[in-house]
């Protein structure tokens, strides 16, 4: 039975691989770049930076890293440097042709990603062997419609933080609040989900924390026994840990997250940001409303008996609403939705596995047509984003054949005393030794800084085209 069940796990495992294989080689765009150089750059930035922590690469001039501190919480960051670096860095990236490098950075971040879905499949894996044969069971269809989606595929191969480690850490979190169907919980598992969280984005702390809060509430209200508080308290212990630990790291990188968190507050309309994203955002609320329905039915039950999927479903509510309401355009690409994502395909699993006796042989048929339906308009859109050789992370849509000339242009035109191009931090992986200023920061950010660190560079720095 183990053995059948482990060849399934991977065998969904390579399926959700064989998804991403087209993509590997895509062009980096914009910040991806930033993130490519934290694992595959011979010399760590923390090397290279004054605070001796993980930086932001914003620009080269003339072998002279321009490097900005992160403004977000570095555990995450020295994370990737030091931990995905060390198996990054021996493979000498840089010698290798510009495809392969691309390919060698996005595969470390897939890995990540494969490591916060391994729960998962292991989770669908232990639906029926028939039912897996005829792919009848929506136990399999869910994680396998959820980690298709726009956004996680997108996001599995993002050079990013959001959908690489924010969803091996989530994954893992989700894993452990789970119980094994007719087990209890434990508190030790709680403690580390929330230990583990608290490593991570602010965010995802607030969201386990209000998620813990709430739940408590309703049991108190619900007269559960004493053991559910236990649960609660020892994951709030956990996150109390982990946040110590990620504000210790580096206090200001930390508390300047909160900072940059109000400035770019409301930048853009909740609603107009909504139709934007709203290929990312459905699945996410088609998955948050089948979770308040199964929830719904069972409430009584779950918050004495399994208050992990309780916690876990309103984490990733409140992880979106979150972002949902910020307002914040990022780049096109709402990463920030893929723990959310990733904690609502647990436990919409977990709900299926555990109730399935419940559900009607018509629900269970209408919801695995549904999946179906939602496989196809996945398979769809990754299959146009290839013919047309689009972007699926950064900027989506974004010409990838286009953004490669840009790049090759740009390097013409950064030749020994020209001028100084303000382009993607992307370039920097295909053309390591090219001059450039990263134009995330902006011409007028970035006439600034070269004005206050290099004078002799400002006359050079080229007006966005």
């Amino acid at each position: 039975m183990i053995w059948r069940r482990l060849f399934f796990c991977t065998l969904f495992l390579c399926l959700l691989l064989a998804v991403r294989l087209p993509f590997l080689s895509n062009q980096l765009v914009g910040e991806e770049g930033d993130f490519a150089f934290l694992i595959a750059n011979p010399t760590p930035s923390a090397h290279l930076s004054s605070d001796g922590l993980p930086n932001n690469l914003i620009g080269n001039l003339d072998g002279d890293y321009l490097l900005n501190k992160m403004q977000h919480p570095i555990l995450p960051y020295l994370f990737l440097e030091d931990v995905v670096g060390s198996f990054v860095r021996p493979m000498d990236v840089l010698s290798q042709a510009p495809t392969t490098r691309i390919v060698i950075v996005r595969s470390a971040f897939l890995a990540l990603f494969l490591i916060g879905a391994v729960g998962l499949a292991w989770l669908a894996a232990a639906s029926s062997p028939s039912a897996r044969l005829w792919g009848f069971f929506p136990a399999v269809l869910i994680p396998l419609y959820a980690l298709t989606t726009p956004l996680a595929v997108g996001g599995s191969l993002q050079p990013q933080v959001d959908g690489g480690f924010g969803v091996m850490l989530n994954g893992i979190a989700a894993a452990l609040l789970l119980p094994a169907p007719g087990r209890g919980a434990s508190r030790w598992r709680f403690l580390l989900a929330g230990t583990l969280v608290g490593l991570g984005r602010a965010e995802w702390t607030l969201g386990f924390g209000a998620a813990a809060a709430i739940v408590m509430l309703c049991a108190r209200s619900a007269k559960a026994p004493r053991d559910v508080h236990v649960l609660c308290l020892a994951l709030l212990g956990g996150l109390a840990i982990g946040l110590a630990i990620a504000v210790a790291a580096s206090p200001a990188d930390y508390w300047a997250s909160f900072a940059v968190a109000e400035r770019v507050f409301n930048l853009m309309s909740p609603w107009d940001l909504a139709r934007r994203d709203l290929r990312y955002v459905v699945p996410v609320c088609i998955f948050l409303c089948i979770i308040a329905f199964a929830i719904a039915h069972r409430f009584a039950s779950l918050i004495k008996e399994a208050p992990g999927p309780l916690i876990a479903a309103v984490s990733g509510a409140a992880i979106f609403a979150g972002f949902a309401t910020s307002g914040w355009p990022g780049d096109g690409f709402p990463r920030y939705y893929a723990p959310a994502l990733t904690l609502c395909a647990y436990c919409a699993t977990w709900l299926y596995i555990a109730h399935a006796a419940l559900w009607p042989i018509v629900v269970r048929g209408g919801a695995t047509l549904l999946l179906w339906a939602g496989l196809a308009w996945n398979a769809q859109y990754l299959i146009q984003a290839r013919e047309a050789n689009v972007s699926i992370t950064s900027s989506p849509g974004l010409d990838l054949t286009v953004l490669t000339q840009r790049y090759a242009a740009a390097v013409e035109l950064a030749k020994p005393d020209g001028p100084l191009p303000l382009v993607g931090a992307g370039i920097w992986l295909t053309y390591p030794h090219t001059n450039f200023f990263a134009e995330g920061m902006g011409y007028p950010g970035a006439l600034a800084y070269l004005g206050r660190k290099y004078p002799d560079w400002v006359k050079r720095l080229m007006p966005p085209q």
